[in-house]
């Protein structure tokens, strides 16, 4: 299932001389986060025209978007670090081939 959007996205970037980056994997606070834009991001499909995303937002801050939290000088992975772990798993081993690096 596509988010809505994306064939317009698709549609606007197809033509662009640079790589196009997906700017957010889920900033919203719906929860739990599901990422579900990363198996279209690195889809065959739109993996032509999107070079990647970012995850929204790596340390936990006040606005409640961490995949991680930092205490002290310890690292605790948060529950949305293991959904989008889980996606980009998925993706890595049905949709990149090493052979194409």
């Amino acid at each position: 299932m596509r988010p809505e959007g994306w064939d317009v996205l698709l549609g606007r970037s197809e033509e662009s001389p640079v790589a196009v980056v997906v700017y957010e994997h889920r900033s919203q606070m719906v929860r739990p986060r599901l990422f579900e834009e990363v198996h279209n991001t690195y889809s065959p499909e739109y993996s032509k025209v999107f070079s990647g995303g970012f995850a929204y937002d790596f340390f936990q801050a006040s606005n409640e978007y961490g995949l991680v939290r930092l205490d002290g000088l310890e690292l605790h992975t948060l529950p949305d670090f293991a959904l989008f772990r889980q996606k980009m798993t998925q993706i890595a081993s049905n949709n990149v081939s090493m052979a194409s690096y």
